[in-house]
């Protein structure tokens, strides 16, 4: 209702999120525009992730329990969701962003590109085996000290990682997703693709 309201309207302020009550109290009658009207799919995906940002934590894992795969863990959505909140736009984004989840991905080794994985990933799997507690901030402190041993480039050994454990280049926070998939699995996956 947001976005139709404001495709034959601007207001003068340029102030975009109205309640319909508002939106009564402040359209100007007679000032609706007639002549094209322009339907941006964008702006509609822009307003459609600003009100899912409103929901409840218990409100989103009822929306997106539907794209999450089969079997699912509703515990695992349950942690999922602050990680992809501020990402989606659309309830099926949600399948995109954190499909890996829940299923083990296919890693496609094109995405790697001209990464130097084959260096990266054994190293990560090796320092990763001695973390303990899993938590985010002791892997971020043991990647960030094997980075800087290795002199490598940061955005380029966390490429690698999230490509590995994703099989994507575009997730959620790398690190949080490592805790959230465990220490078993986040090892798994280094070893399957190495």
């Amino acid at each position: 209702m947001n976005f139709i309201m404001l495709i034959g309207w601007a207001p003068k302020d340029n102030r975009e999120i109205f309640s319909l009550a508002e939106f009564v109290d402040n359209f100007p009658k007679g000032e609706l525009q007639t002549a094209n009207p322009v339907f941006n799919r964008q702006k509609l995906d822009w307003f459609n992730g600003y009100y899912l940002r409103q929901k409840s934590h218990s409100e989103l894992v009822k929306l997106f329990k539907p794209f999450m795969p089969v079997g699912g863990s509703e515990e695992t959505l349950g942690k999922v969701i602050p990680l992809v909140k501020e990402r989606v736009t659309r309830l099926s984004d949600f399948s995109f962003l954190a499909g890996f989840f829940f299923e083990k991905p296919e890693v496609d080794m094109a995405l790697f590109g001209s990464l130097p994985y084959k260096e990266h990933l054994p190293k990560a799997a090796a320092a990763l085996e001695k973390v303990i507690p899993w938590n985010n901030e002791a892997i971020q402190e043991s990647l960030t000290n094997l980075i800087k041993a290795n002199d490598w480039k940061t955005g380029d050994f966390f490429m690698s990682f999230r490509v590995a454990l994703t099989g994507s280049r575009f997730t959620p926070p790398i690190t949080q997703s490592a805790v959230i998939l465990g220490k078993e699995e986040t090892l798994k996956r280094l070893y399957q693709v190495i």
